[in-house]
């Protein structure tokens, strides 16, 4: 059975809930990320026409997540450190009473995923901006390449994307998976600057300042509160410019291209 919006809302946060609940157990760090964060600000909970649940933990928390956790009938972590053939740079812990289909699949179609919270690592990026700035541009590139290998077509006129949708195709997924599916080894959270390596799809704009991560506050998501970076404002503004801002109503829908259905 198809799942509407607000059932999938109900989903995303109760797999939120039993998220948090284990990252207290273990002491392991975390923060609201991504829309999820403007979402607590904003609103208190979800940005009204969107769904989907975003968090970051430090790369050595995150290791420990992946390394640890125990997956059930209920739950299951996926991650391409845990299963063969998932090929998403970053965690999703998935309630697996449901099927999620999205445009972008993980390459091995024996793998299925479920609605699911995003789990991203807080990677270093250089002590200097510049440098740090021109990783995320290339990590950006990558990722385009990425997503467009998987598309059976592409509508868009621009010539210019065109030809990179024909080069990224040419090259194969398989082949461009290699390059995307990074882990920053030595990534202990010690930079000047740091944020999302893995899945940086803003580019520049996933240049942060340590200073933003190294407190915490807390914020209301819907019935429970949050810890959210201290830095929130400078993340948030890099990231959608005036986000105190709603954009016109057009633009009020989810990015996201997907199904879901409820199995049991």
């Amino acid at each position: 059975r198809e799942m509407t919006l607000e059932e999938i809302k109900k989903c995303s946060y109760e797999l939120l809930l039993k998220f948090k609940r284990y990252c207290e157990q273990r002491d392991l760090k975390f923060f609201l990320s991504n829309g999820t964060l403007l979402g607590a600000v904003k609103y208190g909970g979800f940005i009204p026409w969107d769904d989907d649940v975003d968090v970051f933990l430090p790369r050595e928390d995150y290791d420990k997540l992946v390394a640890e956790f125990e997956d059930s009938e209920d739950i299951k972590l996926f991650a391409m450190e845990r299963q063969k053939g998932y090929k998403f740079p970053f965690a999703k812990l998935c309630d697996m009473h449901t099927l999620k289909i999205e445009k972008i699949q993980p390459v091995d179609k024996s793998i299925n995923l479920g609605i699911c919270i995003d789990v991203f690592p807080l990677d270093d990026y250089s002590d200097c901006k510049v440098i740090s700035k021109i990783q995320a541009e290339i990590i950006r590139f990558k990722l385009a390449l990425y997503s467009l290998s998987q598309m059976e077509s592409f509508e868009k006129k621009n010539p210019l994307k065109k030809i990179v949708y024909k080069i990224a195709r040419k090259i194969g997924f398989e082949n461009i998976s290699g390059l995307v599916l990074w882990k920053p080894k030595k990534s202990r959270n010690v930079k000047k600057y740091c944020g999302n390596r893995v899945w940086a799809i803003y580019g520049k704009k996933e240049v942060l300042s340590r200073k933003d991560f190294e407190r915490t506050h807390i914020a209301k998501f819907e019935e429970e509160e949050f810890p959210i970076p201290a830095g929130y404002d400078n993340y948030l503004t890099s990231l959608y410019g005036d986000y105190r801002k709603d954009p016109p109503k057009d633009k009020q829908k989810t990015h996201h291209s997907y199904e879901a259905y409820k199995t049991e």
